[in-house]
This record gives C-alpha cells, structure tokens and sequence, in this order.
C-alpha cells in the first residue's frame, strides 16, 4: 500500500469534559437536536460544537476517505446519522459519534485541513510534516473532484 496519509482535523472541533458545567449566565439552549449545513455556517452556532474528551485523535480519515464523504455529500446520497447529545449543564452540543465526518465538512467548508496551524501546534517537525503532506494530498482530491465549497454556494445564487 502507497505511502497513507491520514489528514489531521482534531482543531477543528474543541475538546471539552461532559462534566463541564458553566455559570448559569453563560449557558445557551440548544437550537434543536439536529445538524446541517447551515448550522455549521453559523458561527453562534458552531461555536457551541466540542467532542467529548474521551473521544480518539480526529486522525483517522485518508484523503480518498474525506473526499469520499464529500462526494456523497454533494451528490445528495445518504450519509451516517451524527449522534449528538445537548448539555442542560454548560450549553455545549457534543458530538458523541460522527466527530470525523463533521470535522471533514467543517474542513471543506473552511479549506482547513490542518496545514495552517500555528507552529507550536504540531508535536514536532514529522507531525507537522505529515499533517501538511496529508493536507496537500486532500485539497487536491478535493479540487479534482468536488470543487470548493464557494463554487456550491455560488451555484445557489
């Protein structure tokens, strides 16, 4: 098997304990029990995302995985349910399953795959090496096949 980079999205959903629990003044209810694409538009709203902190490393997908997932995504087909559970507690709406296709789209729709970090985000210089490696492999299968997230919303309009 070719050289398999595995693209690195772990900043784009914070880590956050289940147990965490806000002052009252600070805690937000949950619009509804339900993700879409304009949700993760909305900046109020996204903000609210995390992943739970017992969650694995959102490091797992190869490329051909993040565009595959996005080929379905633009090409209307199914994709997996996105298991979500809404804090009363501090307002925060984890994602309990569903961490990395999220952070894909998250991904697409921000051209963030991980190759913009601040320099003291990476481990090391092979981390970083191999998370930009990943992320140009990605955004080329991205452009080959998908197109970018503005060419969809300019089609929209």
């Amino acid at each position: 098997m070719a050289n398999e980079h595995r693209v690195y999205l772990d900043h784009l959903i914070p880590r956050e304990s289940l147990r965490l629990q806000r002052p009252e003044a600070q805690v937000t209810d949950p619009k509804m029990m339900h993700l879409s694409l304009q949700d993760l538009r909305d900046p109020v709203r996204s903000k609210f995302l995390r992943k739970p902190d017992f969650q694995r490393e959102t490091w797992a997908w190869t490329p051909e995985d993040c565009v595959s997932l996005l080929e379905s995504l633009t090409n209307r087909q199914v994709i997996p349910s996105i298991i979500m559970w809404a804090s009363a507690d501090n307002g925060y709406e984890y994602i309990l399953d569903g961490g990395h296709r999220v952070s894909v789209i998250l991904a697409w729709m921000r051209d963030d795959w991980g190759d913009n970090l601040p320099k003291d985000q990476y481990r090391d210089d092979e981390h970083e090496s191999m998370v930009k490696d990943a992320a140009r492999e990605v955004r080329r299968l991205v452009n080959q096949r998908v197109g970018s997230i503005k060419d969809y919303e300019a089609a929209e309009t």
